[in-house]
């Protein structure tokens, strides 16, 4: 076979292959195709794995020319974490672009730690998740306190029922070394939540967190009240959190509302609120679960944001003066 020869059947070799791998890469499986398939990529998915599921699920071909395409185009890290609406019509090219892109079905969602059951509701809302609108009722309200602040991705169409499942498998999972997922709503679980949400509103610093969780159990053992306000806001704002009604605990007037009669007020009582006015975020949740002990009984919040510890009534009555009076 002469040189001429060999050239001419690499060159046929080279028109089929690529004639296979256009067919492969650029011809849908289903052209025209309408129906709509989910399909989602977890965090940490490989490109192998990725195109492996493709294939299953009959969206492409072969994984193997999936694989490659993405490879030669320098894709094969850049595909986003989420849900995706996928169709049959769908060539490698569309599908490698869409997972590069990350233009998922779903709605990527922040939820901040030191969020309640109705901001919650709000952040979603706005983020147009369908069942945010029914989050916000007094059913739901038990839940405070164990709604995980993280990051999320809902569906559009995530039901009030879905959402709340979600943040609660990720706070059982988040806090599984300390608490007891299988109780989540036990005594000593509950009692760790209210606490966490009380610091999580209170104080910036995990140190200073276990310190103001040592100070509240001290309180608590001398029945002294807690006289924290965020609990006076989360008090006036309850009973239209019940109604379904949205009510910001930041604009609640504090001074006139000291003397409220509520079992969330801690001016007024001299044991926990019932339940958690906010859902903690892990350092909260920490800190609560390991207060430490000193000779503290009195902190405040100074204008810049440090917590001032007081170890008497008096030398607490100065550091007011001191930083707040100005």
């Amino acid at each position: 076979m002469n040189i001429r020869v060999l050239i001419q059947i690499l060159i046929v070799c080279f028109v089929v292959l690529a004639a296979v791998f256009a067919f492969f890469i650029f011809r849908p499986v289903e052209p025209g195709a309408l129906a709509e398939i989910e399909f989602g990529i977890a965090k940490g998915d490989s490109s192998l794995k990725i195109a492996e599921l493709l294939a299953e699920k009959g969206i492409i071909r072969n994984s193997k020319p999936f694989l490659f395409y993405t490879i030669l185009t320098g894709r094969e890290k850049e595909f986003k974490a989420g849900n995706y609406r996928l169709s049959k019509s769908m060539s490698t090219p569309e599908i490698v672009r869409m997972f590069s892109r990350g233009t998922t079905s779903d709605v990527e969602t922040m939820i901040p730690e030191g969020s309640n059951l109705a901001e919650i509701a709000k952040i979603l809302q706005n983020a147009g998740i369908a069942g945010a609108g029914r989050l916000l009722n007094k059913n739901n309200l038990i839940y405070e306190g164990f709604l995980f602040p993280d990051t999320y991705r809902f569906e559009r169409d995530e039901s009030a029922d879905e959402i709340l499942k979600k943040m609660l498998d990720n706070f059982s999972m988040k806090t599984a070394g300390f608490l007891n997922a299988r109780d989540l709503f036990g005594k000593r679980d509950m009692r760790i939540a209210v606490i966490a949400s009380l610091l999580e509103k209170e104080v910036k610093t995990e140190n200073d967190m276990k310190l103001v969780a040592g100070i509240i159990e001290k309180r608590l053992e001398l029945g002294m009240p807690l006289e924290i306000d965020a609990s006076v806001g989360y008090a006036v704002c309850y009973p239209k959190f019940a109604a379904g009604e949205y009510c910001n605990v930041s604009q609640a007037n504090i001074v006139d509302n000291l003397g409220l009669n509520s079992v969330y007020n801690t001016y007024k009582n001299t044991n926990l609120p019932p339940a958690p006015i906010t859902n903690p975020g892990l350092r909260a949740l920490k800190a609560a679960s390991e207060p430490e002990k000193s000779d503290y009984l009195f902190y405040l919040s100074a204008k810049d944001g440090t917590t001032i510890f007081s170890k008497t009534a008096r030398e607490h009555l100065e550091n007011r003066r001191k930083y707040l009076s100005r």
